[in-house]
């Protein structure tokens, strides 16, 4: 009954206000994304430490 509630009112303050605040891991999941394309871009090992680095952001969520 309390999430049904809870959900009723965030919905109810979209409604009313649209704008919205991106959360829980919405940052670091853009910058892994970018960091991913970058390590596709660079070419030998340089590439596979991007990438291990793209992985360390993923699991910060």
């Amino acid at each position: 009954e309390r999430s049904i509630h809870d959900a009723l009112c965030v919905l109810s303050q979209t409604v009313k206000e649209p704008r919205i605040c991106y959360g829980g891991g919405a940052s670091e999941m853009l910058m892994a994304t970018a960091v991913s394309q970058l390590a596709e871009k660079t070419p030998g090992k340089e590439s596979v430490a991007i990438e291990a680095f793209a992985h360390a952001l993923r699991q910060v969520i």
